[in-house]
């Protein structure tokens, strides 16, 4: 049916996906590295400082937006 191509992050599944630049959502112009953050503070700083000129692409059914 129409939600067999869903659900995972694997060769012939369907995703929309967002790729980011993490410096851009990062305090202090990416002076901290994803390295000195836990995974929750990067959740935090994409959640709360995220912003457009962070999106390097966007994916729609596992298509790039851009080329």
């Amino acid at each position: 049916g129409k939600n067999e191509f869903i659900g995972q992050l694997s060769p012939g599944f369907e995703a929309d996906l967002v790729l980011l630049d993490l410096n851009e959502a990062l305090p202090l112009q990416g002076r901290f590295t994803p390295r000195d953050l836990s995974p929750d503070q990067i959740l935090s700083a994409l959640i709360y400082r995220g912003n457009p000129s962070a999106v390097l692409n966007s994916f729609v059914r596992g298509r790039p937006l851009r080329s």
